[in-house]
């Protein structure tokens, strides 16, 4: 049964580096214990219990803990703690690739799965299966030399992605620009910026410094400056990202696979290499002319405010160009000012909009917690319950604005997992939601860009798979399914905010307290797929240069030589050149964190969100409890433990299909 009420659920996630070393230290020392005592029995004495559910078990805690501690890198105050949580990590990772290469382990293992009781239910037999699979993807079936190269490769390739991230959370890049050189700026913008010494203000590389300049900012020598600025951060990691991609060629090959992206996809909805680069090279041919189209339009547009201002006709458009002109075709076409939308949604009445509405949808409640330690006083802690049972499911927190030194994007971090435990009882999950949305100015609220909003939609559908999904097993629970899936859920929901209904429930004006006007929302909306076919391009080609560099022979000049392949690409198929002497792939940290051979998973996973969207929820009803418990019943609650394909029937009522993917992009 689940945990009856939030105070039993052992909420302690404020740690300092004293609880973090302390946590690393216990899961290490608990671990070689088990590790040892199961490696020690005979032959005879390795059963489904005594190997394979002890290490689940063990699995369990671990992951809880581990997540605990790793997670404090990316949003603890101090830098003593997150140096302790990134050392941490990177000692975990090592004692991790030790554990999963020990043969003694693997032995236990095979002997265990070759008897497997009668009654032993679906999810029992894919664990088994899955962790003999990863044992070998790990290399156990090879001979001892080849397998401590491989164990080499993957300390190296740890302590590589950890230091890719730390170099770019640390960055402290900033332009210092005037008043005039931030002309078209609105004052709440100039409120929320640091001003230096001289007087000029501080714009630093974080998100709600740099894009609204990069949407509002008139003189394009200031939108230039940001771009370079941007594109030209973490040096140092170019050649750490190229030393990964030779590395991860090397540990495919020891493992029998051709490429590193032929091992990744093994365990993914696509399966191999080629149906990606054809999924991508599909979708490129598609979009092109429209991509052509919207290319040509801005060019009209920005050669018209050109002759306004009496400067010369440009026959074409740069990287800084894109978001300025993209904003001025949305303000002349569609009279929309999302300087204006912004108005409408203060972040503390759409935070508990959103969760009246997933409420509704989901058969869940929220209650805000005070009693509960948080890591900094921005952090608001979520308890959810279930709206018919009243049982507690589980606790999230949201920490929603930038911090020096803190993860400089959005993401959810799954902080514990949902299992059975030892003694029958059963493991709630906990959640976090880091971003970086716009803070308060001086004597306006934290209001919500729309862009911001979908992106809210989005991260907190992830924490809804975190806290909804209910697993025998840890390994399998909320957002453990596949890489090339596990964006749908959240994608799907993102349709909602672009839904008349939606908007208008969720506005409140933060000087007034009315609703956001329906001619305002009649154009936002239009607005959705402006610009879609460059702006889908844009996202193929993150995704062609992630499969590139993966599939070709690390050895050849063109893979290794990345930055002309970022920047080649990017021109060949966002029709945008880079900034001179940039490197924009510095900061791709989806490379370094998990996505790598994986970026096309956002635009795969779009095929599936698309359909779920608009074959159930659009003919049934956006905000139908009933569709949004199926939803929950179907695709959330069994995380990983049952295949993918196998989720999206239950819920659709038949295999998938691409054609209201299709339709979304117009073609």
């Amino acid at each position: 049964m689940p945990v009856s009420t939030p105070a039993a659920a052992n909420l302690h996630f404020a740690l300092t580096a004293e609880d973090v070393r302390a946590i690393g230290d216990r899961i290490i020392r608990a671990s070689t214990r088990v590790f040892d005592e199961i490696a020690a029995l005979d032959e005879a004495e390795c059963t489904f219990e005594s190997v394979i559910v002890r290490m689940a078990k063990l699995e369990n805690m671990a992951g809880s803990e581990a997540a605990r501690a790793s997670f404090m890198q990316n949003v603890a105050v101090d830098k003593a703690t997150r140096d302790a949580s990134q050392e941490v990590s990177q000692q975990l990772e090592e004692f991790e690739i030790e554990s999963s290469m020990r043969e003694d382990l693997y032995r236990a293992v095979r002997a265990a799965a070759s008897k497997l009781p009668a009654d032993v239910d679906d999810e029992d037999r894919r664990l088994v299966e899955r962790q003999l699979q990863q044992f070998e993807r790990n290399g156990l079936a090879l001979p001892t030399d080849k397998r401590e190269e491989l164990k080499q490769i993957k300390k190296r390739l740890a302590e590589i992605g950890i230091q890719f991230s730390r170099n770019k959370a640390e960055d402290a890049t900033f332009v210092p620009l005037t008043a005039e050189e931030l002309d078209g700026m609105p004052a709440d913008y100039l409120e929320s910026l640091t001003k230096l010494d001289d007087g000029r203000y501080k714009v630093t590389m974080s998100y709600p410094d740099r894009l609204p300049c990069m949407r509002k900012a008139r003189n394009p020598e200031t939108r230039k400056k940001l771009e370079e600025a941007a594109t030209r951060m973490c040096p140092e990691n170019v050649g750490l990202l190229e030393e990964m991609v030779v590395l991860r060629a090397k540990a495919a090959a020891l493992l029998g696979f051709p490429t590193h992206a032929a091992y990744k996809l093994e365990i993914n909805m696509a399966k191999k290499p080629e149906t990606v680069l054809s999924f991508l090279d599909d979708l490129k041919t598609k979009l092109m002319p429209l991509g052509q189209h919207d290319y040509d339009q801005l060019l009209e547009i920005k050669n018209a405010e050109r002759e306004k201002l009496g400067l010369p006709e440009e026959n074409q458009l740069f990287a800084w160009d894109l978001a300025y002109y993209n904003n001025l075709l949305i303000e002349r076409d569609f009279d929309v000012d999302h300087e204006l939308v912004k108005q409408y949604f203060p972040f503390e009445i759409v935070t508990k909009g959103m969760l009246s509405l997933y409420s509704k949808i989901l058969g869940i409640t929220f209650t805000q917690a005070t009693d509960v330690a948080v890591w900094h006083s921005d952090v608001t802690v979520w308890h959810v319950h279930d709206t018919e049972t009243k049982d507690y499911i589980g606790t999230f927190f949201l920490d929603l604005h930038p911090r020096e030194g803190a993860y400089k994007h959005a993401a959810v971090f799954p902080l514990r997992p949902a299992c059975r435990l030892a003694d029958g009882g059963y493991q709630t999950p906990v959640a976090a939601m880091k971003a970086n949305f716009s803070k308060s100015g001086t004597d306006t609220p934290s209001l919500c860009k729309h862009d911001e909003l979908v992106t809210y939609y989005h991260e907190l559908g992830h924490v809804m798979h975190v806290i909804l999904s209910q697993t025998k097993y840890a390994r399998f629970h909320g957002t453990s399914v596949a890489g090339d899936f596990v964006e749908a859920p959240s994608q799907m929901l993102e349709n909602w905010c672009w839904e008349p209904e939606i908007l208008e429930f969720l506005s409140s004006h933060w000087k007034t307290g009315e609703k956001i006007p329906a001619d305002l929302v009649a154009r936002l909306v239009k607005t959705e797929h402006v610009n879609g076919g460059l702006m889908n391009l844009r996202q193929i080609f993150f995704g062609l240069f992630d499969m590139t560099l993966h599939t070709r022979d690390p050895a050849s000049d063109v893979a290794v030589a990345s930055t002309n392949l970022y920047n080649s690409l990017r021109k060949e198929v966002t029709l945008l050149p880079a900034p001179e002497d940039s490197f924009g792939h510095a900061t791709f940290d989806h490379l370094a964190g998990g996505y790598d051979a994986g970026y096309y998973g956002y635009l795969w996973s779009k095929v599936f969100a698309a359909d779920m969207y608009w074959s159930r929820f659009k003919v049934d009803g956006i905000t139908n409890p009933k569709v949004g418990l199926d939803y929950r019943r179907c695709i959330l609650h069994p995380g990983a433990s049952r295949d993918e394909m196998d989720l999206l029937i239950d819920f659709l009522g038949r295999k998938p299909t691409s054609d209201a993917f299709l339709k979304s992009l117009g073609l």
